[in-house]
């Protein structure tokens, strides 16, 4: 039987203060130090009495930001990772949606890439839900 989501227990954060990859390692950080404060800034809320469990990071990939960021986001990642044990999963394109037909747009400095960010950065993650288009994803792991 189908829960409704209202039901799930999860906060959603889409503030414009994450939109960029500063405002978001801030975000997580606060996180990782006033878990509660952090919260509270989200749209969606849920009760502050469950453990974390896990944390989805959705396209990326649109953010503005140098490969030095990925670094710092992963590291920030980690440190979230060792102090409230949760899993972490970014959504993402798959290459084949920004390459067109038959590769006309593909870009060749992602080799290794199962999307437009940095292996360094998806080598990390617990998961990776790669859409393919607006409604069909694959888990990849």
């Amino acid at each position: 039987m189908l829960r409704n989501h209202d039901d799930l227990g999860f906060y959603v954060m889409n503030s414009t203060s994450i939109l960029n990859m500063d405002g978001l390692v801030n975000y997580l950080l606060q996180l990782n130090e006033s878990p509660k404060e952090a919260l509270m800034r989200c749209r969606r809320k849920d009760s502050e009495s469950k453990q974390l469990a896990g944390i989805v990071i959705d396209n990326i990939s649109y953010l503005s930001h140098d490969a030095n960021s990925y670094n710092l986001l992963v590291r920030t990642l980690k440190m979230l990772r060792k102090t409230f044990g949760c899993w972490i999963l970014t959504v993402s394109y798959g290459l084949e949606y920004y390459n067109g037909v038959e590769n006309a747009l593909a870009s060749p400095h992602r080799a290794g890439s199962l999307t437009r960010v940095p292996p360094a950065f998806t080598n990390e993650m617990d998961a990776i839900i790669i859409r393919d288009t607006d409604s069909t994803a694959r888990l990849c792991s």
